[in-house]
């Protein structure tokens, strides 16, 4: 029986048909294992790179990834990887991916080294790059949209509302229906609070692109403080479904729900997503502030308690839980007591918009606002921000003795007591300028 089908294969195997079609297989076999990963690579470049022109660097860096397992030394992949991940705001990811250019090229390339420049600006390193990439942008370079982009995304960072809205300007001149323009524009009125201008530019944002979800979120945002929930409910509703565990959605969501009249299905939301986050400060703060306006006091006072616990900055959580004991009699004297920290925030915060908003770009070198600044953001809990203006302070005056006993309070709070003495030195001006930076 085996003889018999051994005979009966090699019979056919015999034939030059089956010859040819064999070969033919291994060949295409062959080529596929060789060059099957190159084109599957190549494919995964060209998408990535579409869709970092289509302004989604979400899903660019999706295909960058996929590239670079199979050509992990291929210096365009890492920095578009980079400018994905830079646009996307994942800053440390692309540092990573500049380094391991830096690393392949030993040599940085032009290309190269305007990334590095953009990542800088986008970090609010301003001072070391900005002349550069206005240079770029003033002849014309057609790279000028990227550019605008890191320069504003790095004035956002460090407060420079002014010089924000100055490159927007300039940049929406030459491109009106930008869409990253527009939502650049419409975060910055969202910083400053002016909601009815933020809603006009995140409208007309996802009119150009549909599938621009953060500004879809951040018009539902804005929409709730405006006081159109309906609206806002439409948006979130339609984001839950595309982000199911995204929790922002979700707490927003709740609040939209609430305000028009689903109260019962916003608290449920909030309490699933404490069930499997229970640390998650933004929706505990948003179930006090519910609970509050439904008359839910004593689960107000308790869920405010829990966000204080986690994040002792949250301003919305110290005022609920100062109108929540207020509410209860026998209650006064705490409730004077929390109504004087909820007063500290908004001194501090009020504070924060007059140095950002008037103060700065009437003297933008003046290292007293540089310093003021850093000490406010860290009154806030912002302490990584503070340390840039810190270091922007400092770089104006390097014997600047407030920023020295700034910075000495600040290392001493986060337990480095070398660097705390030394900027107490400088600060009482005993020992010459030898710290290098904060």
């Amino acid at each position: 029986m085996v003889k018999a089908l051994f005979h009966r294969l090699a019979s056919w195997l015999a034939r030059p048909r089956v010859r040819v079609v064999l070969v033919v297989v291994v060949v295409l076999g062959v080529v596929g294992y060789f060059v099957g990963p190159r084109l599957w690579a190549s494919y995964h470049l060209r998408a990535g790179t579409r869709e970092l022109e289509r302004h989604h660097p979400r899903a660019a860096y999706t295909h960058l990834e996929r590239v670079l397992r199979i050509w992990p030394e291929s210096v365009e992949a890492h920095r578009l990887a980079a400018r994905a991940a830079r646009r996307d705001g994942d800053l440390d990811t692309a540092h990573r991916h500049l380094v391991e250019c830096q690393r392949l090229e030993k040599r940085p390339s032009e290309e190269t080294l305007l990334e590095w420049a953009m990542f800088r600006a986008t970090c609010g390193n301003l001072a070391e790059v900005q002349t550069f990439l206005h240079e770029k942008i003033q002849a014309g370079d057609p790279r000028s949209g990227l550019i605008y982009e890191a320069l504003i995304e790095g004035y956002l960072r460090v407060y420079q509302i002014y010089a924000a809205l100055g490159g927007l300007r300039e940049w929406l001149d030459k491109e009106p229906n930008h869409p990253v323009a527009l939502s650049l524009r419409g975060r910055t009125f969202q910083r400053v609070h002016a909601y009815p201008k933020a809603v006009e530019d995140f409208r007309r944002v996802i009119e150009i692109d549909a599938e621009r979800d953060d500004d879809r979120y951040r018009l539902a945002d804005c929409l709730l403080e405006v006081g159109q929930p309906v609206e806002a409910g439409r948006h979130l509703e339609m984001l839950r479904v595309r982000r199911p565990e995204d929790d922002q959605v979700l707490i927003r969501l709740a609040f939209a729900w609430h305000q028009t009249g689903r109260s019962g299905e916003s608290l449920g939301v909030l309490e699933a997503l404490l069930a499997r986050a229970p640390d998650n400060v933004l929706a505990l703060s948003a179930h006090a502030q519910i609970d509050f306006q439904l008359g839910r006091i004593a689960a107000a006072e308790s869920y405010a308690r829990g966000a204080l616990a986690l994040d002792s900055y949250d301003r919305q959580a110290h005022f609920t839980l100062y109108q929540a004991l207020a509410q209860q009699p026998g209650r006064e004297e705490e409730a004077k007591l929390q109504q004087a920290q909820v007063r500290q925030l908004e001194v501090r915060l009020n504070r924060l918009i007059e140095v950002t908003n008037r103060l700065m770009p009437q003297r933008p070198k003046d290292p007293e606002l540089h310093c003021e600044l850093g000490t406010l953001l860290r009154g806030l809990g912002r302490k990584e921000l503070a340390l840039v203006w810190y270091e922007s302070a400092l770089k104006l005056d390097p014997n600047h003795p407030a920023t020295h006993r700034a910075l000495s309070e600040h290392y001493t709070e986060v337990g480095d007591p070398q660097k705390a003495a030394q900027h107490h030195l400088q600060a009482e001006a005993k020992i010459p300028t030898t710290v290098s930076g904060p």
